[in-house]
């Protein structure tokens, strides 16, 4: 079999970089030394392969493409260097997904790989049984979807719409408003300034609120406990802030607290 085979590449002027194809493997993108350059690596085990790969690099998009029904049993190493800011369009069948650079507007969609994000600006994100993980998301709006995985986000600075078909999805600090809805995992916000509306069939939904604010609180469980720990505090007067919180399970328990 022999050693690993490598292409590399160095472009200058990209804004846009758009993956297809990648049927398995990784795909990492760090932080490059350059502010205009992007670098690229591509390792697989066979020449053939890198041959195959289809680089066009058009003013300031860069596409990259892997013709991949000919090679499944190949996992290729894709890594890229990148300046701070550039926009994405990732879609792979497999491959795992791990972006150290702070990226811009982004799609990235994998069948079965899992995603992890540094800081991203309106990220929309999807995979089908693989893990989300971002650290940081901002802009108008981030959309995070997984079939079986969990979605974890550290802080939301942004409106977020988030689904999960049957992993948790767990939330640190919310600053913006969430949408969250699972199947049967649990949802947990350690801590919001930001309304929350949170649905799931039969997992638990755990909320602390931040900053003293009056909550707003619309509960449901069939058949869990409901807990609130919040002290009592007027109705808010007008023009006073307070958040929604919006919660239903059918077997799930919800609890409410301070964070």
């Amino acid at each position: 079999m022999g050693g690993m085979s490598m292409a590399s590449s160095v472009f200058e002027g990209v804004r846009h970089i758009v993956i297809d194809n990648l049927g398995n493997g990784s795909i990492t993108v760090a932080p490059g030394t350059e502010p205009d350059l992007v670098e690229f690596w591509l390792d697989a085990v066979d020449e053939r392969f890198l041959e195959q790969v289809q680089i066009r690099h058009d003013q300031d998009w860069l596409r990259i493409s892997v013709p991949q029904q000919f090679f499944r049993h190949i996992k290729p190493q894709l890594r890229l260097a990148v300046p701070d800011g550039l926009a994405f369009v990732i879609k792979t069948g497999s491959a795992d997904i791990s972006i150290s650079a702070d990226i811009g507007r982004s799609k990235i969609i994998s069948g079965s790989g899992d995603i992890t994000i540094g800081n991203a600006v309106d990220l929309d994100c999807k995979t089908g049984s693989g893990d989300i993980s971002v650290a940081r998301v901002e802009g108008s709006a981030a959309r995070l979807n997984s079939g079986s995985g969990n979605i974890a986000v550290g802080e939301a600075h942004c409106p977020v719409i988030a689904k999960s078909g049957s992993g948790a999805v767990v939330v640190k600090s919310l600053r913006g408003d969430l949408q969250a809805n699972s199947g049967s995992g649990d949802i947990g916000i350690a801590a919001t300034n930001g309304s929350v509306d949170l649905r799931s069939a039969s997992g638990s939904l755990t909320i602390g609120v931040t900053d003293n604010l009056p909550a707003w609180l619309d509960l449901s469980s069939v058949s869990g406990d409901i807990r609130i720990a919040l002290e009592s505090t007027t109705r808010p007067g007008p023009g006073e802030p307070y958040i929604s919180l919006r919660a239903r399970t059918a077997s799930g328990d919800i609890a409410i607290h301070r964070a």
